[in-house]
């Protein structure tokens, strides 16, 4: 009654959401499905009342958020495939996906189904390789760069978007965001020699200067290591000037040393 009543406060009908969604369970589906529908009512109440459902996470719970993804509102669809990734529903995986298929679906929403599919402590090695899949698919550079994201952070993920960077049928930018991502994550992160090994390899500047970058962001030593080679013994002067510049911006005595090497020589 609290959480329906909008002469009340909006934080004080959100945290009667919040407290009835924990322990209101299956007999209060309706209430919540019908605040979070309740067009024109404050967003952030609506929204309380989509974690509600998420909360109780019956099958009975699932099929309200299912709607909602699907609804008229964007905002409303993108917080449904939110809470959508929250459940270990069967039913919540398919739909999931089915958004991320669908072309005519916003790629606002899309991209929040991928969100949704590859992050978390529940990621599965199916969804993992779906995405990959997936991938191929998309025609957006913005959902190819959010499964990217996502995969970098599963392990073994640094190895594929390898793969999508040295791929030369890939748009140059979809290979820098590759190269990007790469050298992000913990256990799927691409390791300083995987990356060294991607610089020797590539023809094209930019994508070279990207794996500079990357290196430059990394705190190993053998990172560091590969930037000075790069400054001290690339042929391509820009490339030379590139680590030197990202040298810099680094506490490091022995880039220190180089550069005063450089300028004094």
């Amino acid at each position: 009654r609290v959480a329906q009543d909008t002469a009340r406060p909006s934080t004080v009908r959100r945290r009667a959401v919040h407290l009835a969604g924990s322990v209101g369970g299956p007999p209060i589906l309706r209430e919540l499905d019908a605040l979070a529908g309740r067009a024109g009512d404050d967003r952030k109440v609506r929204e309380a009342a989509l974690a509600g459902l998420a909360t109780v996470g019956s099958d009975d719970a699932v099929a309200p958020l299912v709607r909602f993804a699907h609804a008229d509102e964007e905002w409303l669809q993108k917080s449904a495939v939110f809470w959508l990734g929250q459940t270990d529903s069967p039913v919540a995986r398919r739909t999931l996906r089915a958004i991320v298929d669908s072309a005519a679906a916003p790629e606002a929403v899309r991209g929040a189904a991928i969100f949704a599919i590859g992050h978390g402590d529940d990621v599965t090695d199916d969804d993992v390789a779906y995405l990959k899949k997936a991938y191929a698919r998309l025609d957006s550079k913005k959902l190819r760069g959010q499964v990217q994201m996502a995969v970098a952070q599963q392990p073994g993920g640094g190895a594929w978007l390898l793969e999508r960077a040295r791929d030369a049928r890939e748009p140059i930018e979809s290979r820098k965001q590759a190269i990007f991502w790469a050298g992000q994550g913990s256990d799927g992160a691409a390791s300083v020699k995987e990356l060294t090994a991607l610089y020797d390899a590539l023809d094209e500047r930019t994508l070279k200067e990207q794996v500079i970058f990357v290196l430059s962001q990394r705190d190993e030593r053998a990172a560091t290591d590969q930037l000075i080679a790069v400054a001290r013994q690339d042929p391509d002067p820009a490339m030379r000037k590139r680590a030197l510049f990202w040298l810099g911006q680094k506490n490091d005595p022995r880039a220190a040393e180089l550069i005063r090497e450089i300028v004094t020589h």
